[in-house]
Order: structure tokens, then C-alpha cells, then sequence
């Protein structure tokens, strides 16, 4: 086939990344060479390295790559935490050190990867040996200037201004909607580090990453003496050596590593780590509000109901059970009652709780409300509705081991289940319904509300109702198939008249016998 280059740049363009980055590599294990590859490789290239610019800095940003957090939250100054590195941050080092002495080296390096990053994806050329000894020619450079500003009195005080400054610019422009906590001199000392021990801090990193995928073997490698940990971090710059650890709480969210640090890591280990889980349930106990309020539409315009699009559902579950895992750390080591700690972390707890039951409670008692008088279709956020409820059990559930105050969860809860436990009864007496499957899917929508929150419908359910028996009844003589809910529903009534005929066998009701064999007929086609 004949296809012009224009066209396999369109079909190239419309690839996802991650499916060009794999089609260049297949490229490349291919034998032999044509007009038509060599169209196919320029455009990939192209694609992948269209959004990568300013190439120098990439590489530097490469040096921190595996300490570097993107959770945006941690750069709130309530979270401030040591160890964290974000873009951000290692952004305005680098735009100070080209302004301060590296910016004809930077301009070179930029112009040599520029020419390399033609021909393959910058990925690609970042692996090339003449851009690896190009990547440690910077950190040393960089290195060079942070050590120089650090023991030079004066200097460091406004080399943090401007470079605090530029982060603040740089907020304001990708909307970061908050001042960022500003960077200290230990930031610096932190990243003078890595760019000075990078090699030795990185094995350190991966050596403890890959063991902490199973924490027995975390334990053993920080706490066995002859895994030489003690004496590993105590060749590397003094503070330096804490940074590993601390990436994976702020890089992995592997919360269980924390607890086998805390257990049994080297003594300087533990104060940043206790901060840094500290820090972690606060910012947890934020994502977790902003996203619930979020879904209510607090702070719009308007707010016509709950909104929870399945990404919001899963962030939602993600960080509740990040919740669990560190309120189960913090209680199983007593972190909970710590002098410092433990009030930080129940005040975190507490803005939490105060907020979510402030906003959300009075939401959903207003919806469950709304749903109660819906008789003849579920309310337009109903799924929504009925997922909160099940989310609320379940935050309710992971916060109740490590509460020491009264909350409101109590009173909602009760004035939900009866709300709801009154509009179930009036299904099967009020009018307003156009046929018995109208009232029992009504019916079945409401029970559903209620076992979210631990109640049993079965119990809201009695013979002295006459309406129940008789909308159930008229929903069996009618031939439609039964929907599962319906079915369930008709085998508890079913099962509540044949308790009452075992009672009273010696006489029984003339109607409520025509019933259950009735059901008892029907029930057994479905």
C-alpha cells in the first residue's frame, strides 16, 4: 500500500502514549530498514516527544524522580512533612541554579539533547552513556553551587527567598489554589544530597523499596545488624539517609512500611516517620472531606444533588482505607495517645468529623426524604444517594475504634432509618401509586436505603399492615416475571404468614391461607 507520510503521522497521532511508546520499541527489534518504518519511527518520536520540552531540566528532575511526591496536598503547610520533594519544589531549584551559575552548561545540554531526542524518544536518549555522564555532570555542578550556598554565611536566606518566590509564581499560575509551604534550609540539605550521594542513596531506596513489598522482609533488613543499614546511613550526608524511608510513605502511601520502620529501624528513623505518618492522617482526613463535599457541590452555584462519577468512588475508597491503615498503626502503637502526636492527630480527626457531619448529614437525611416522597421513580441521584449511605457505614466503621468524643452519627442514623422506615410503611397505604409493582419498587428502593445503614427491612414489615398483604397479592396475580426484588420481598411476607398459620392452627384466617397458597404457587415458578 501506498500511504503518504501526512497520513501516518494522523493514524500515529490518534495513538494512546502508552501504545506509541510500545510500537517504537517493537520498531526497534525489527531487522532491516524502510521509507515506510523510518516514516512510522519519525512520527512516534515525534508524538512522544511532543509535550517534553525544556530537556536539561527534565534530566535534573530525573535525579529526584524516586523520592518526588505529585500529591499536591502534602505542599499545604499544615502538611508540611520532612522528607517531601514535590515538582514543585525541584522545579525552583533548578530555574535558581540556571539563574545563579549553570545556565550556559544548562543551554549546552539542552542543545545536545534537543539533537539526540530527534531520532528517538527523550525516554530513550536519557539512556544513551553520553547523556547518563552528561545527568552526573549536572547533580555534580548542582551539587557543587547548593554546597557552596550552604556554607557560606548569608547566602542561603535569599537563595530561599527567590527560590520560595518562583514556587509561589508558579502556584498562582497552574492554580494551585493555595500558598505552598515555603521551602527551608533543610530542603535544600535534603536535595544537596541527592545530588551529591545520588548512587549511594538510590541503592538504598530500591534495596528498601523491593523489601517492602513483604514487611517481614522490611523488618529483617532494618532491623538485622548485619544488613550493615546503620552504617550505610551513616556514610551519607547526616539527615540525607532518612529520605529513603520517608519515599515510601510520600512516593508508595505504604503506610505498613512506616509501622516496620517505627518497629525496627535505626533509632534516627523513627521521629520523621512518626511526623511524616502524623502528617499523612491529616492530609487523608482533608482528601477525604474535599471529596465528600465536593460530591455534595459545596461551593457551587447550584447544588441539585449528590454527584459521584466512579472516579470519585474509587479516590473515595482509596483513602479510607489509607485512613484505616494508619488509624490501625496509630492505635496498635499507642500513637494515639502520644503527648505531641496523638493530640495532632486527633485534631485532624476531629476538623474531619465536625465538617463531614455538619454538611453531609443534613444532605442526606434531605434525600432520603426527597426519595421517601418519590413514589413513582427513584430520584435522579438515587445510585449516588444509596452508595453514600454505604460509604458512610463504612467511614463510620473505621473511625469508631479511635474516637474518644461524641459525634452525630447516632441521631442521623436514627432519624434516616425512621424517615425511611415510615415512607416503607406508607408504600402499601397511600395513595399516589399507579399499580402494586409501582409500591413495591418503591418499597424495594427504600428497604435498600436502609440496609446501607444496617437496618433490616423485614422488621419494618407486619400482618396487622393490610395493605402489605394485599399489594403483594396483587402483585402475584399478575403474570409479569417478578424482578428479584419483588421475589425477595414476597417470600419474607410469605414467610411472616406461615408463622402466623403455624400460631393459629387450630383457626386460621380464611384470606391470609388463600395467600400464602398463592404465593407459595407463584413463588415456586420464579
Amino acid at each position: 500500500m501506498n500511504v503518504s507520510e501526512s497520513t501516518i503521522n494522523d493514524l500515529v497521532a490518534r495513538l494512546p502514549t502508552e501504545e506509541a511508546d510500545r510500537l517504537f520499541e517493537e520498531l526497534e527489534q525489527l531487522e532491516g530498514d524502510t521509507a515506510r518504518r523510518q516514516a512510522v519511527r519519525r512520527a512516534l518520536v515525534a508524538k512522544l516527544n511532543a509535550l517534553r520540552q525544556q530537556h536539561a531540566r527534565r534530566l535534573f528532575t530525573e535525579l529526584f524522580q524516586r523520592y518526588m511526591t505529585r500529591d499536591s496536598t502534602l505542599l499545604r503547610p499544615e502538611f508540611a512533612s520532612p522528607g517531601t520533594l514535590h515538582p514543585l519544589d525541584v522545579g525552583a531549584l533548578w530555574i535558581r541554579l540556571v539563574d545563579k551559575s549553570i545556565g550556559p552548561f544548562a543551554r549546552q545540554a539542552d542543545a545536545m539533547l534537543a539533537e539526540r531526542a530527534q531520532s528517538r524518544p527523550l525516554r530513550a536518549v536519557f539512556g544513551l552513556p553520553e547523556v547518563v555522564a552528561l545527568q552526573a555532570d549536572l547533580a555534580k555542578r548542582a551539587a557543587e553551587v547548593l554546597t557552596a550556598t550552604l556554607g557560606t554565611a548569608g547566602a542561603v536566606r535569599p537563595f530561599l527567598e527567590e527560590t520560595n518566590r518562583w514556587r509561589g509564581l508558579e502556584a498562582k499560575r497552574t492554580r494551585l489554589g493555595f500558598d505552598p509551604r515555603p521551602l527551608t534550609i533543610d530542603d535544600l540539605r535534603l536535595m544537596q544530597g541527592v545530588l551529591a550521594q545520588g548512587r549511594a542513596m538510590g541503592e538504598l531506596h530500591e534495596q528498601l523499596r523491593r523489601a517492602a513489598r513483604d514487611p517481614d522482609a522490611l523488618a529483617a533488613m532494618v532491623g538485622n545488624p548485619a544488613q550493615g543499614l546503620d552504617g550505610r546511613v551513616a556514610a551519607l550526608v547526616p539527615g540525607v539517609g532518612v529520605l529513603a524511608p520517608l519515599a515510601l510513605l510520600h512516593v508508595d502511601r505504604n503506610y505498613i512500611a512506616g509501622r516496620m520502620i517505627l518497629l525496627h529501624g535505626p533509632q534516627p528513623w523513627q521521629e520523621p516517620t512518626v511526623m511524616a505518618l502524623t502528617r499523612h492522617l491529616g492530609r487523608t482526613c482533608f482528601a477525604l472531606t474535599e471529596e465528600i463535599l465536593g460530591a455534595m457541590g459545596v461551593g457551587q452555584l447550584v447544588r441539585p444533588g449528590l454527584s459521584l462519577p466512579l472516579a470519585r468512588r474509587d479516590l473515595l475508597d482509596r483513602e479510607l482505607g489509607n485512613l484505616d491503615v494508619i488509624l490501625s498503626l496509630f492505635e496498635d502503637l499507642d500513637l494515639i495517645n502520644h503527648m505531641r502526636y496523638g493530640s495532632l492527630a486527633r485534631d485532624f480527626l476531629d476538623r474531619m468529623v465536625r465538617r463531614v457531619e455538619a454538611e453531609l448529614y443534613p444532605m442526606l437525611e434531605e434525600r432520603c426524604l426527597m426519595e421517601g416522597r418519590s413514589a413513582s421513580r427513584p430520584i435522579p441521584d438515587f445510585e449516588a444517594l444509596d452508595w453514600t449511605l454505604a460509604f458512610c457505614s463504612r467511614w463510620r466503621a473505621v473511625l469508631k475504634r479511635s474516637l474518644f468524643w461524641g459525634t452525630g452519627f447516632s441521631s442521623f442514623h436514627d432519624n434516616v432509618v425512621a424517615g425511611l422506615r415510615d415512607a416503607y410503611r406508607g408504600c402499601f397505604s397511600r395513595n399516589g401509586y399507579a399499580s402494586a409493582s409501582q409500591r413495591l419498587a418503591h418499597a424495594i428502593r427504600l428497604a435498600q436505603l436502609g440496609n446501607r445503614l444496617g437496618a433490616e427491612a423485614g422488621s419494618w414489615m407486619g400482618l396487622m399492615d393490610p395493605g402489605l398483604t394485599r399489594t403483594v397479592a396483587q402483585r402475584l396475580k399478575e403474570p409479569e416475571p417478578l424482578s428479584g426484588g419483588e421475589a425477595a420481598l414476597a417470600r419474607s411476607v410469605l414467610e411472616l404468614a406461615m408463622e402466623e398459620l403455624r400460631r393459629t392452627k387450630h383457626w386460621r384466617d380464611p384470606a391470609l391461607q388463600q395467600f400464602a397458597e398463592m404465593a407459595e404457587a407463584r413463588l415456586a415458578t420464579e
